[in-house]
């Protein structure tokens, strides 16, 4: 699948290369600095893979990107949405220009590109109180709010906005290809589910009246359970591309590392 990759030099979007080039994706990185890109990964990948230069916020240098490598996936690992409610970023711009590219791109052209986006675990909703997400018990990260709200709305796009838990490297460096793939199969498997966090545990504290609620959101939010590697969110996204489940278009989903080696729907 021909796939254009924004973030690239982002901590996700690195490991995300040889993620992609492992199940031979044909890859083009969208970067604001190829320079940046060059020094950061491996040359072996950059030898492997298309690099353009453009500005993100542009809805046009995204679309001409598109256009000219004829994609037919978009993953968008750019825009780190700041923890404090009063701090902003570039985010909502980003989004607002790829969501309107591949929009534009769509229609000209009469294709669905398939789009993945990264948000938090905070846009998943209580598993036993669908009405409410976990945003509504911890207010952080507001910006990843927004880019959910601009996905819902864009009813011609088949995206899917992955919402794992908190993302740590497993190592320092952007991996080859190869030791990508021999460290994946060494690895446990991943937990994935459909709008709840994967891997809920009710606690005996929601049984507690008024404050229980929240007692069992943050519980099930400080657990270490909920951690997840980079590398791991990197070939979870790049093995849907190669092997797509349909039920995950137009959802958000959670992630974690499981022993069990399952994924939950």
């Amino acid at each position: 699948m021909k796939v254009l990759l924004l973030g690239a030099t982002g901590n996700l979007g690195s490991r995300i290369l040889p993620a992609l080039l492992a199940h031979n994706h044909e890859v083009t990185a969208f970067v604001r600095n190829r320079e940046k890109l060059q020094l950061l990964v491996p040359a072996s990948i950059i030898a492997n893979i298309n690099v353009v230069q453009g500005d993100v916020t542009s809805r046009n240098d995204v679309a001409d990107a598109l256009c000219n490598f004829r994609i037919q996936a978009l993953i968008n690992a750019a825009g780190a949405a700041p923890m404090m409610p009063w701090n902003s970023s570039q985010a909502p711009q980003i989004e607002e220009a790829i969501v309107h590219a591949l929009k534009d791109v769509g229609l000209e052209q009469r294709i669905k590109i398939r789009s993945w986006f990264v948000g938090g675990m905070l846009l998943l909703d209580v598993p036993y109180a669908s009405q409410y997400t976990l945003y509504d018990y911890l207010p952080l990260y507001r910006e990843d709010v927004h880019k959910l709200s601009l996905l819902e709305s864009s009813k011609h796009l088949t995206w899917s906005c992955l919402c794992p838990g908190n993302m740590t490297p497993r190592s320092k460096a952007v991996s080859e290809v190869k030791d990508h793939v021999e460290k994946q199969r060494e690895l446990k498997g991943l937990l994935a589910s459909i709008s709840v966090p994967a891997g809920w545990k009710t606690s005996i504290l929601r049984k507690m009246p008024l404050c229980g609620g929240y007692l069992d959101v943050f519980s099930n939010l400080l657990s270490l359970r909920n951690s997840v590697h980079f590398e791991d969110v990197a070939e979870f996204i790049a093995g849907e591309l190669e092997n797509p489940n349909q039920l995950y278009i137009r959802k958000k989903i959670g992630l974690i590392e499981d022993g069990a080696a399952r994924v939950e729907t």
